[in-house]
């Protein structure tokens, strides 16, 4: 009885042989489908010797190697059973393994079988794959305004939205509207708070100079601050602003990302951040940014000290020190000390504000002062005022 393997042509699967075009494909066409790694030529054991073959293979490992939900692969030399005694069929699967680890695919992701065959068996070469599903990495808290979450994929942009309570899972994307924000809480128990039209991405990834794995949250545009839990997760979570990249774990840090600038800050603790010139300690009150001219450290303008912290103040002024080098301040208040909900700014120019106006309760603040460039400095401690 003979195996071989057949591939059977329809609409989906001729679009899929389109996205690897032939000309530029050493195998005549790749398709991962159900499991399998289907070429456009024919592959057998001995292949593996060939110039021809060994480029097909290593094109195999390439496009293997960006797959976004492989896990492992399995290289299959198929031949007569009488055949797979001597040995030459494994040499061949093990040569075919060493072709696609030069090629980038980390080789403890692939093994090699022979498996045992019929008297009558073709021989081929061929390549299985298992993947692993998409794993919840984040929960979503607060919502005010829009969230959209999809997938991290240019290819499928397909965005959905997203309330209190949605699950965010890795290889996914994240889209703040206009006037929204949102908070998260991510698997190793960081509170993030995304600002509006912020576009955050969650992806995990292997480091190459010690191999090991992390959560990699990447922001490409708009206003973001971390709040890391303590403790040591198994796969840590990175914040990665601008290709300015540090660990969470301990630290609060903001950080922005416009089409001119990239900036993190470092409010609490001490952030080893990673960036194309090496790692540099980044304290409470210091920030990196990054501009078309490199990336420059400074000094965050001193936090505020609130002066008018009674919660039965009827007035409901708000007032602090004045801090050297302001050129105006701003204030947040919320329903809670997270400022989660009900997320008002406002700005001014004195160390001072009134707010009469807002709505009978319990509201917290805490202020900032604002520099040149309209960069806001570390802010103040959290006080409360209303009932």
């Amino acid at each position: 009885m003979k195996r071989a393997l057949v591939v059977v042509a329809c609409c989906s699967f001729g679009e899929a042989w389109a996205q690897t075009p032939t000309g530029t494909d050493p195998c005549g066409g790749t398709m991962f489908a159900g499991g399998r790694i289907v070429v456009g030529r024919k592959l057998v054991p001995a292949d593996v010797d060939t110039s021809e073959g060994a480029a097909c293979i290593a094109h195999v490992a390439r496009q293997a190697h960006t797959h976004r939900t492989l896990l492992t692969l399995t290289v299959v030399a198929r031949v007569p059973d009488d055949a797979r005694l001597d040995g030459a069929a494994l040499g061949s699967a093990r040569r075919a393994r060493d072709l696609m680890a030069s090629a980038g695919l980390p080789p403890e992701r692939v093994s090699v079988v022979v498996p045992r065959g019929e008297a009558d068996e073709s021989p081929s070469l061929q390549f299985l794959y298992a993947e692993r599903k998409d794993r919840p990495v984040a929960r979503v808290d607060v919502v005010e305004g829009n969230l959209r979450v999809g997938p991290d994929d240019p290819e499928h942009p397909s965005m959905e939205t997203v309330g209190a309570g949605g699950v965010v899972t890795e290889r996914q994307a994240l889209h703040v509207g206009a006037g929204a924000h949102a908070v998260l809480t991510l698997q190793d128990g960081s509170r993030w708070v995304l600002g509006p039209e912020t576009n955050l991405a969650l992806r995990e990834v292997e480091l190459p100079e010690s191999r090991a794995r992390v959560l990699r949250a990447t922001v490409s545009s708009g206003t973001i601050t971390v709040m890391g839990a303590s403790g040591v997760h198994e796969v840590p979570v990175e914040l990665d602003v601008g290709g300015m990249a540090t660990r969470v774990q301990g630290c609060t840090l903001r950080g922005s990302v416009t089409s001119e600038r990239a900036r993190i800050e470092t409010l609490k603790g001490v952030a080893a951040v990673r960036t194309a010139d090496g790692t540099q300690d980044l304290r409470a009150g210091e920030a990196l940014e990054r501009t078309g001219g490199g990336v420059n450290r400074s000094t965050l303008l001193a936090a505020p000290v609130p002066q008018v912290v009674r919660a039965e103040d009827p007035a409901r002024d708000l007032r602090w020190s004045p801090v050297e080098g302001a050129t105006g301040y701003v204030v947040q208040l919320a329903r809670e000390p997270a400022f989660a909900r009900e997320n008002h700014e406002i700005a001014t120019l004195e160390p001072t504000v009134s707010e009469a106006n807002l709505p009978p309760g319990r509201w917290f603040w805490r202020v900032s002062a604002v520099g040149q460039g309209a960069t806001p400095g570390l802010p103040s401690k959290i006080c409360a005022v209303g009932r």
